[in-house]
């Protein structure tokens, strides 16, 4: 995913029962970074992706998607 501006808000989604569903969300700091926390209270894998929302000065983005496993 491209770089977002500084302030922008990024969201977490997790991929749950066949559809995105939203997690955090989280604030570009003005070097490109976001971070988000994460707590696992079961063992299983885990797919997240990262989506930026269109603004009129962002074009919308979402990043590749990640598998977790939690053991």
């Amino acid at each position: 995913m491209a770089p977002v501006r500084a302030g922008a808000t990024v969201q977490r989604q997790r991929y749950l029962a066949g559809k995105w569903v939203h997690v955090s969300s989280a604030a570009v700091r003005s070097n490109g970074t976001y971070t988000f926390e994460f707590v696992w209270n079961a063992a299983g894998t885990y797919t997240y992706r990262v989506v930026a929302p269109g603004t009129g000065q962002n074009a919308a983005g979402v990043s590749p998607t990640a598998k977790v496993k939690v053991s």
